[in-house]
Formats: structure tokens, C-alpha cells, sequence
């Protein structure tokens, strides 16, 4: 049992309960997080300055690794650090406690060395009672954070990550420790994808995005419950087909073109779609052999919407489930809803070497700040995506910008054609891709990037494999500039 006034005896009591590295840090982490961040720098420094420091930390260092390394003796390591704290004198108790989980961060990435799945588990790795009071994550390798600030000399400081990380969090790279209270509803698990590790070099280089937004002309029906003010889809029997076909067509194209992410706007495939885009991947290994990441958009499926993150080779990577049901005007009965039968609080993320934590939203679930705030930097996300279908973008554009100039992220977003607006033309925006920049005093700022309908040159006669909108992040000085084609414009980073 974990309380807010837990003492040295408690934290003992608590860790003799434990049964894994990560209970552990949790309820280390939980008791120095209960105690002033500069009080407990100081015990820590006036620990380091003990006689027999070097000694002490040497031997932690071996529990640490030992218990990473092999996590079948945990009950050891956990008996022979019990044993080290109990010979501490005072407040170098504290100071022990911290340098343990300065050590564990240190030697934090020794989980994905020993580990040879192709996905791995990076979050929450605790379990039993500690879940009840924290959740504890592995943290990413912030990469598309470090080609900013590498290209741009974007500053360095308490801002520029974890903007709101506070107290001892602040102090660790490669974990974090987040409070049941902090998450609220949401059920955030992490995983890991570990085919290809030369994403990290190709970004250095240049990574090539293609946001396509699919047809002008609605691939689904509609219909309206107009007793319940709620409305269900139905796929187009016309358009069904052509759907499958225009999606592997597109993807060919995109893979010849050397194209490494991929994202399709929401609502623009179905079930059956799916299905036959992976067999294609699995049968024809060739065929999407240079794309990295599929972003399906997403899949109307019994009262439930859907998006995935597929590999070149149709490996489902992650899936996601919309929250937030779309809602449209009515001139008869008003406001009508999506009706989307099942509100799910879990909220997947993926990892990728090179690009680092990967948000894949549907549509209105992005514009939600309060969770973006909560989850997107306490998690360290690098990349938010978003497939979407709205007629208004104007919140998507504001919520980016926001991301971008507070935490330094990144949002590539693809609309679909058939919902944008007609009337005005500032919202007739299919694609959007902002990432931070730096002014002129070296404060970061969003620089967003709006792809507009009808750029592609298409629209009297749409074909989907032709209709995309280019974005590409190079490792020179950025420029933009339209690309003489009617494919649309593509822009350099």
C-alpha cells in the first residue's frame, strides 16, 4: 500500500512485495516524488560525496543490469538492494534511492538488447498493485526532436521536450512514471516495432512522405436513424471494386517512388479492403518493399471506426479506434451523430527507430488538447498522424501549430477529398504537415504546410494513385518550392 507520506519502512514494505524491475522503480520513484525535487538533488549530492560512493554504485549498477538482463532473479536483486539501503545512515537512504533510478535509466535500454521479437512491449511494464497508483513506460528516442534541433539549433532547456514535466521527472531520459490520476480515463500502451533500424539513417538523409487524399466523391453510404438523431455507413456497392485496386495501385506507385510513410484519410476503405492490401503485401514481397509505414486511414466496421498502421509487408502494427463521433448538420433534424457504438479509452502508441513515438488519431480525437497535453508529453511523442474527414480545419491547423511550438512535434494529416469544404476556399484543405521552427530569438515556433484540393490537377477526372501531396525531411538548409508536375506540390525539408 502506497500513501502520499510513506516513509523509508514503507518504501521496504512496499518493495518486499514486488515482483519485477519495474514494481520497483514505481515505488522508488513514487516515494523521492513525494519530496521536494531540490531537496532530494541535495541528499543525492551530499551522497555522492561519500568515502565508499564508487563502491556502492558499483554494485547497484550490477543489481540494475542483473535485473534487466534477467529478470528471473529480480527476487535476488531485490534482497540485495534491501540490504544495501538497510546499511545507509539517514538521509543517504534518499540519496541511495535516487542514484538507484539515476543508474536504472542509465542502463533503461538494456530492455530492447535483450529482447528478439520483432514488436516489443514498452509500456505500462509494472503490474499488480503498483498499476493501481502508476503506470511506468519506457520513454522514446525523441528522434525527430534531434533533426530539428540538430538542422534548426532549436534550443536546448526545460521547455523543450516535456514541457510539462515537473519535479523528479524531469531528471529521467529513458523512462517516465505517470499517476493513475494524471491518465485520467485513457489506457495508453506502447509497443515497438523493430524490423528495420535504418529509419534513424535514412532521416538524416531524407524520409519521404505521401499523404494521399483519396477521391472527390464519397466511397460509403449513409444511413440516418432519424428517431435516434444517428447516423451508420454502408460501403457503395459502385465504388467497391475500384477501392482495393486504386489502393494497391497507389501504394505500388508510392513504393517506386521511394516513399517511406504513407497516409490515407479517414473512412476511405473497408473490411474486405484491408484484407486483400495484405495479402497483396504478403504474397507480393516486392510490391511495397520501400515503404516503411502504412497509415490505412480508417475502416467503418459494425458501429466501430477503425485506422491501422500496417509495414511495407502488411503487418498490422497498431490499431486504433476513434472516440470522438463526427457530427453533421441537418436542415430538418439538426445536429446528427456518428454512431459509434463502443467508446474505447485505450490509446495505442508505436515506436519506430529513427522517428521515435507515433500518435495515429481519427479525425476530432486530434483536436483534443486536454488529452494531447496529458498524454502526448508525458509519453514523449514525436510524430502525431491523423486521418480525417472534416469539412473544417481550422482546429486541426490550431492544435498542430500548438504541438509543434510547445513540445516539437510533428503532425502529418491526410482529408479526405469528398468532406472539404466548397465554399470557402481557405477549407479546402486535404493535406497538412506542420513542424517546428525557430525565430529569430531562438524560440520555437509551428511552420504549417497546407495542401489545398485541387493542387493535384485531377479533379475533373480523380484517379486516387494520382492525387497525392509530398513531404520530404532532408538533412539540408529547407526550402519550399512547388514541384513543376501536376502531381501536386511536394516541399523539401
Amino acid at each position: 500500500m502506497f500513501d502520499e507520506k510513506s516513509t523509508i519502512e514503507d518504501l521496504n514494505k512496499n518493495i518486499m512485495l514486488t515482483e519485477s524491475i519495474y514494481d520497483f522503480v514505481v515505488y522508488v520513484f513514487l516515494f523521492l516524488d513525494q519530496l521536494l525535487h531540490t531537496r532530494i538533488k541535495q541528499l543525492h549530492s551530499e551522497f555522492l560525496e561519500k568515502g565508499d560512493y564508487s563502491k556502492i554504485n558499483k554494485e547497484a549498477k550490477k543489481l540494475i543490469q542483473l535485473s534487466l538482463r534477467k529478470p528471473d532473479m529480480f527476487a535476488e536483486v531485490k534482497e540485495s538492494w534491501l540490504k544495501m539501503i538497510d546499511v545507509q545512515k539517514g538521509n543517504h537512504k534518499i540519496g541511495f534511492c535516487f542514484d538507484t533510478l539515476v543508474i536504472f535509466d542509465e542502463n533503461a535500454n538494456e530492455l530492447c538488447n535483450f529482447d528478439d521479437r520483432i514488436m516489443i512491449e514498452l509500456g505500462p511494464l509494472n503490474g499488480g498493485e503498483t498499476q493501481q497508483y502508476a503506470k511506468f513506460f519506457s520513454l522514446s528516442n525523441y528522434a525527430f526532436q534531434k533533426h530539428f534541433i540538430e538542422n534548426q539549433k532549436l534550443r536546448k532547456g526545460r521547455n523543450y521536450l516535456n514541457y510539462d514535466m515537473t519535479g523528479i521527472h524531469r531528471e529521467f531520459k529513458n523512462f517516465t512514471v505517470i499517476n493513475t490520476n494524471v491518465l485520467g480515463e485513457f489506457l495508453p500502451t506502447v509497443h515497438k516495432y523493430r524490423r528495420f533500424g535504418n529509419l534513424c539513417s535514412a532521416i538524416n538523409n531524407s524520409l519521404k512522405v505521401r499523404l494521399f487524399p483519396f477521391y472527390k466523391t464519397d466511397v460509403f453510404d449513409c444511413k440516418i436513424d432519424r428517431e435516434k438523431k444517428l447516423f451508420d455507413l454502408s460501403e457503395n456497392e459502385y465504388f467497391a471494386p475500384f477501392i482495393a485496386d486504386g489502393y494497391i495501385k497507389a501504394l505500388s506507385i508510392a513504393s517506386t517512388d521511394e516513399v517511406d510513410i504513407v497516409v490515407f484519410p479517414e473512412l476511405s476503405l473497408n473490411s474486405i479492403t484491408l484484407q486483400e492490401i495484405k495479402e497483396h503485401a504478403k504474397t507480393n514481397p516486392m510490391a511495397f518493399q520501400n515503404i516503411k509505414l502504412i497509415f490505412t486511414g480508417s475502416v467503418w466496421n459494425n458501429g466501430q471506426n477503425i485506422a491501422y498502421i500496417l509495414s511495407g509487408n502488411g503487418t498490422v502494427l497498431l490499431e486504433t479506434h476513434k472516440r470522438e463521433p463526427y457530427e453533421m448538420y441537418d436542415k430538418e433534424l439538426g445536429l446528427i451523430a456518428e454512431n459509434l457504438k463502443e467508446k474505447t479509452n485505450d490509446l495505442p502508441f508505436l515506436d519506430v527507430e529513427g522517428i521515435g513515438r507515433i500518435s495515429y488519431s481519427i479525425c476530432r480525437d486530434f483536436t483534443d488538447s486536454n488529452r494531447n497535453t496529458s498524454m502526448f508529453s508525458r509519453l514523449g511523442v514525436n510524430l502525431a498522424v491523423v486521418s480525417a474527414y472534416t469539412n473544417s480545419t481550422t482546429g486541426f491547423i490550431g492544435e498542430s501549430e500548438r504541438l509543434a511550438s510547445s513540445i516539437c512535434m510533428v503532425t502529418l494529416m491526410s482529408n479526405y477529398c469528398a468532406a472539404v469544404a466548397k465554399e470557402e476556399k481557405q477549407q479546402q484543405v486535404v493535406g497538412i504537415v506542420t513542424i517546428p521552427l525557430v525565430d529569430g530569438k531562438k524560440k520555437i515556433d509551428a511552420h504549417p504546410i497546407l495542401f489545398q484540393k485541387g493542387e493535384c490537377g485531377f479533379c475533373d477526372n480523380c484517379e486516387m494513385s494520382f492525387c497525392y501531396k509530398d513531404y520530404v525531411f532532408r538533412k539540408e538548409e529547407y526550402e519550399i518550392y512547388k514541384a513543376d508536375t501536376m502531381k501536386g506540390m511536394k516541399i523539401i525539408y
